[in-house]
């Protein structure tokens, strides 16, 4: 891992308290990409720093968080976690389990400006369903994008210009097509489709 006096050029990435195992594996899975990204020592000012809410107290790194981005880096994501990161204006949800090529890239596109997720091998042999086989009419597509990006039923409706009971029933319709057996399992085949957008393109951020 570099001192803040010897960081060559590229962004720079910092890696909040973790465990031993995480730390050394990172550096290691890093190293080939010395060009691109490297690492710098935890609390130093950093492009996109990663932390995992599991291990240490979400608020305080957050209080404590300067500059650059933030991204989850955790084993597995949740729709929970992807919920709270979009609340704390978090750039993205990582797996640990991400290979170095894809997570050096994930890291890019976050410090671009990008909201990025990316499961685990095992929660995407779950939840994967390609958005070409979608069965989706484009007015359930508009639903399911924005209970994605954490919009309530009250905020969809005034969003879409329906009644709420319109809204509901669009719900429903969409939960039998994707095979959804509550909101969190919805957000999460949103996230594994490609309906997690960015607020500028949607105009999600005065919608809600």
């Amino acid at each position: 891992m570099h001192s803040d006096s010897d960081t060559p050029a590229g962004l720079r990435v910092a890696l909040s308290t973790d465990s031993e195992l995480v730390t050394h594996g990172l550096a290691a899975m890093l190293s080939p990409y010395a060009d691109r990204i490297h690492l710098v020592t935890s609390g130093s000012p950093a492009d996109v720093t990663l932390i995992d809410p599991t291990v240490v107290d979400l608020e305080e790194a957050l209080t404590r968080h300067e500059r650059g981005r933030l991204a989850f880096y955790v084993w597995d994501v949740s729709a929970a976690l992807v919920t709270l990161a979009k609340e704390h204006g978090i750039g993205g949800c990582l797996t640990k389990h991400l290979a170095a090529d894809r997570l050096v890239l994930a890291i890019e596109r976050i410090h671009a400006g990008h909201v990025v997720v990316e499961l685990s091998p095992r929660q995407e042999s779950v939840t994967a369903s390609p958005l070409a086989q979608s069965p989706l009419t484009p007015r359930e597509a508009s639903v399911i994008r924005l209970i994605t990006n954490g919009l309530s039923n009250e905020d969809i409706a005034f969003y879409l210009n329906l009644s709420i009971n319109s809204v509901k029933s669009y719900i429903r319709s969409t939960y039998r097509k994707i095979d959804a057996g509550s909101r969190a399992q919805a957000v999460v085949w949103g996230v594994r489709n490609g309906y997690l957008s960015e607020p500028e393109e949607t105009g999600l951020s005065t919608a809600s």
